[in-house]
């Protein structure tokens, strides 16, 4: 799929798009809005490693418009048969496919072209490519408003029934209750969720794994409007329930084949999922939702000193990077032994660099200080912390674990604008959970998530902020960190772009 750049061709593309587009200007532009709410939502959330700014076509592009025509200049997309499209078989042969089957990931691109197409219906154009053009104000429409409203949280169009339903809720000024409405559909669990929450599961923040217990437990936690709080701290796991069709092996702790199979079979995950204790089930006494299953063990238990499992942590519910929080001033008497105080024979590198992201993270770190992954499931053994921990010795006065207690050094100086409960010590994984789910922080990274995820950008502006502040003080208060609310919420907030 390379882009030609040469006069001659740019001529003959010329005259083709003006056949293919012998609409108004306010027909192509409306183009453009179709081509965001549907294949976009797709091309920007899985292909922009290579194809924003990298790679031709640019069909990941940041800038819409630039996304939009290279599509159609490169001929990625067949509205006649989406399934024969370009960009569909690419997906289909293996190119970078994101989920367990190639084959469904090509049918969720097959479907966002369909959409595209169903979404220029209103105004037909007699022209040899067979593309319908838009109509020239579906911005004004409540049908084009419940259609973006199903599409966008779904993953697929609805059918005719079903945005009537949703068209009748919208006319009503219940905005929300179609949002929600829209959440009935089983492609808003397996599509939607299960590939928005994959990337939290994995240190390279790909979701492009098999589905595992991490992600089962959060979309079953979302399904059941259990307060998405506890997904830090609360006694849960997700497993295929009975009946659930196919041949999908019992759980077992010790290997993801119950939830490869999940995933092979296409089952649907919000009608087969079942709530368990995790406790009861793995026998992990200190459990702390997702931060304790087999797929957070794998990713941050497996190598190192379970440092990363404080970072992912931060990362993925708080929306900081250790160096966001760094500050040289927090005292640095948990900094553990394994971190020179002079690395390169320069103690400055430490006091001005090192001191500033240890102090506060191995402050907190004990609480993992019982866990390790071993033999490819996760160990925890009460009372007793695992060797690793305290390992390699660089400085022999540095700080060593006993046990997993913990404390948040951060609650005071520059990061305690995090909004940090009372509570800032404790024991174990499950009290660190609760501490960060109750920290400001953790409604405000929630939201900014929902708002990426449902209006396909990042709060920028003033304007952006100021709302995406209002739906976290939502969350928070009024809806009792109900996840699916949060989602519903921030649709009805920008579902009018």
């Amino acid at each position: 799929m390379k882009f030609d750049p040469k006069p001659k061709t740019l001529k003959l593309l010329a005259a083709s798009l003006l056949l293919t587009y012998s609409v108004s200007s306010i027909a192509a532009l409306t183009s453009v809005q179709a081509f965001q709410q549907s294949l976009y939502t797709v091309t920007r959330n899985r292909c922009i490693s290579c194809h924003d700014t990298n790679q031709r076509p640019f069909h990941a592009s940041a800038d819409v418009q630039v996304a939009h025509d290279q599509v159609l200049t490169n001929s990625l997309v067949d509205f006649t048969t989406p399934t024969s499209s370009k960009i569909t078989l690419k997906v289909k042969g293996g190119h970078h496919c994101w989920s367990a089957s190639c084959t469904n990931d090509s049918n969720e691109i097959a479907s966002q072209i369909a959409s595209w197409k169903t979404l220029m219906t209103d105004t037909t154009v007699s022209n040899p490519t067979g593309i319908v053009a838009p109509p020239t104000t579906p911005t004004t429409t409540t049908k084009m408003k419940a259609f973006r409203i199903y599409n966008r949280l779904a993953g697929v169009p609805p059918v005719p029934a079903i945005l009537s339903e949703i068209d009748t809720l919208v006319k009503a000024g219940k905005v929300k209750e179609a949002a929600l409405r829209s959440m009935d559909d089983s492609n808003f669990y397996n599509l939607t969720l299960k590939n928005w929450i994959k990337p939290w599961t994995n240190i390279d923040k790909t979701n492009r794994i098999i589905l595992n217990d991490y992600v089962a437990t959060a979309i079953g936690i979302i399904r059941d409007n259990i307060p998405f709080d506890q997904i830090l701290y609360g006694d849960h796991l997700y497993i295929a329930g009975v009946g659930t069709p196919g041949a999908i092996p019992v759980y077992d702790k010790k290997t993801n084949l119950h939830y490869q199979k999940l995933e092979e079979s296409r089952v649907s995950l919000k009608d087969y999922l079942v709530r368990v204790s995790q406790s009861k089930t793995t026998g992990i006494k200190d459990t702390a939702g997702v931060l304790t299953t087999r797929a957070a063990g794998l990713a941050f238990f497996s190598a190192g000193t379970n440092r990363r499992a404080t970072r992912f942590t931060f990362m993925n519910y708080l929306c900081r990077d250790f160096e966001a929080l760094h500050d040289i001033n927090v005292p640095d008497y948990h900094v553990r032994r394994d971190i020179e105080r002079n690395p390169g024979g320069d103690s400055r590198t430490y006091r001005n660099k090192c001191v500033g992201c240890h102090a506060g993270q191995d402050a907190l770190g004990g609480a993992f200080a019982y866990f390790d992954f071993v033999n490819g499931e996760v160990v925890y053994t009460e009372g007793v912390v695992a060797a690793k921990i305290n390992k390699n010795v660089g400085f022999a006065d540095g700080w060593i674990t006993k046990d997993n207690s913990w404390v948040n050094t951060w609650a005071e100086g520059q990061n305690a604008n995090l909004g940090w409960p009372s509570q800032t010590t404790g024991n174990g994984v499950r009290e660190l959970g609760v501490m960060l789910s109750r920290s400001r922080a953790f409604s405000e990274c929630m939201s900014t998530k929902v708002y990426e995820l449902v209006c396909l950008r990042t709060p920028s502006s003033t304007t952006d902020k100021t709302e995406m502040r209002r739906l976290a003080d939502i969350f928070q208060m009024d809806e009792n960190y109900n996840m699916k609310n949060l989602i519903a919420e921030t649709a009805a907030s920008c579902v009018e772009e």
